[in-house]
């Protein structure tokens, strides 16, 4: 995400609980985004 997190967490709460991110490619499945969104036990 390069700076990204950095220029966003200046702008939150300091409560504010942050996640690993992950890129995906163009042609991701939904089965695999599904799979991403269970592993961060929102």
């Amino acid at each position: 995400m390069g700076n990204t997190l950095e220029e966003l967490k200046i702008s939150c709460s300091d409560k504010t609980k942050w996640k690993e991110g992950k890129r995906f490619s163009a042609s991701v499945s939904e089965q695999e985004l599904e799979n991403w969104i269970k592993i961060l036990n929102l």
